[in-house]
């Protein structure tokens, strides 16, 4: 009879330990940032892509994990853009802030490059650098349901803005937070 009890009691505590780690994972994951092109993004007008490639920006090492090429060969000032939907039509947001840090590597050439951030088609934040400069921009997306970003050249196009973040941090999600 103890035996039974035993291994009813060890069944149960089981059961609780399995169950709370699934939750664990479940929070864990929902609470992780995404990538801003795991969402669908388009092409507006220019390049831009993915890239996974070591570069120099202010004499401090950052690996680019995509670009946006303002300007074209053969021609300045073509901005080049691209839009990415961060919440479906009628569902919730998921997304609190948009962490986005970019810059131009020491050895491009010496042109200006604008770079803006739009939210359901208003502009919310523009920063213009240059060869060897970075910017961190942390923005508020709670609200939006589109994100577009743009560059722009001045002179000396084209310019490659390489982006080492691109994150969506995600709106917390404890257990008795209120949103």
């Amino acid at each position: 009879m103890n035996k039974m009890k035993l291994i009813r009691k060890i069944a149960v505590v089981s059961a609780i330990y399995l169950a709370g780690a699934g939750i664990a994972e479940e929070v864990a994951h929902a609470q992780k940032p995404a990538f801003l092109l795991s969402n669908t993004c388009v092409k507006t007008s220019g390049r831009w892509g993915t890239s996974r490639e070591e570069i120099s920006v202010g004499k401090e090492l950052f690996t680019s994990v995509m670009y946006i090429t303002s300007g074209y060969y053969g021609g300045d000032g073509q901005p080049s853009s691209m839009t990415c939907r961060i919440r479906p039509a009628g569902s919730a947001s998921k997304f609190k802030t948009l962490r986005l840090a970019f810059g131009i590597d020491d050895s491009a050439r010496k042109g200006q490059v604008t770079v803006s951030v739009h939210l359901d088609g208003n502009q919310v934040a523009s920063r213009t650098i240059s060869s060897g400069e970075k910017e961190l921009l942390l923005i508020d997306v709670s609200k939006a349901s589109s994100l577009a970003l743009e560059t722009s050249c001045s002179s000396k196009c084209p310019v490659f803005v390489h982006v080492f973040q691109a994150l969506l941090e995600p709106i917390s999600s404890r257990p008795g937070q209120r949103r």
